[in-house]
């Protein structure tokens, strides 16, 4: 076992996470390999971002697990992570951890805080686009499915974004191919009430066979 402390930077965002490692039979050649991170924030910006998007280095060595956990709290403490908008920790080490649990609104509002208003370049924002569409590409051909729980929080979102008029439903090209799938045709109700659209050559034939 050679436990370790570590830092990662995040190049999207501009921001700095410091962790420690000392599980038994650990190894600085765990980081970025098989370990990246116990932090559930970094593992949703690996996500969104990919593990390319970080750059990790190892910090120092120890030769107990008390000392390198020690040595965490000391750095963190130090620079206040916790209350640091630079850094993506939510805790200070030791008595002020945390541990991974479901974050509650006040966490959420947090790491909000650390990451929006963030800018990115459009060349930045096209390669996260591209890396997520990869990302969701290979897991659905891996036989992954979206839950049906997070299906309707989509829908529910993207409707509420409809009503309050920030998103437009329609593109304007789609518009355009609305409107010239229409020409030449009219609508002819039906006797429950709905109506289908024909061609208005067409409409002799509904004419005649109506009674």
């Amino acid at each position: 076992m050679k436990p370790f402390t570590y830092h990662l930077y995040h190049t999207p965002t501009g921001l700095n996470y410091y962790g420690v490692r000392y599980k038994q039979g650990c190894s600085p050649d765990d980081l970025w390999t098989t370990y990246f991170s116990s932090s559930p924030l970094i593992h949703k910006l690996i996500e969104e971002y990919g593990k390319e998007s970080f750059v990790p280095s190892i910090r120092q060595l120890f030769d107990t697990a008390e000392k390198a956990v020690y040595w965490e709290s000391k750095f963190l403490t130090k620079i206040d992570a916790q209350h640091n908008d630079k850094w993506l920790n939510r805790h200070n080490g030791q008595d002020n951890f945390i541990g991974p649990h479901i974050h509650t609104e006040k966490t959420k509002l947090k790491i909000g805080s650390k990451i929006k208003g963030i800018k990115r370049s459009k060349t930045t924002i096209l390669k996260m686009k591209i890396k997520a569409k990869e990302r969701e590409d290979k897991r659905r051909s891996e036989g992954w499915t979206m839950p049906l729980d997070a299906i309707d929080r989509a829908q529910k979102t993207r409707q509420s974004k409809i009503a309050a008029g920030e998103i437009n439903p329609y593109s304007e090209e789609r518009n355009k191919k609305m409107a010239e799938s229409k020409k030449g045709t009219k609508r002819h109700y039906l006797p429950d009430g709905s109506f289908i659209m024909i061609k208005m050559t067409s409409m002799s034939h509904w004419k005649g066979s109506s009674t």
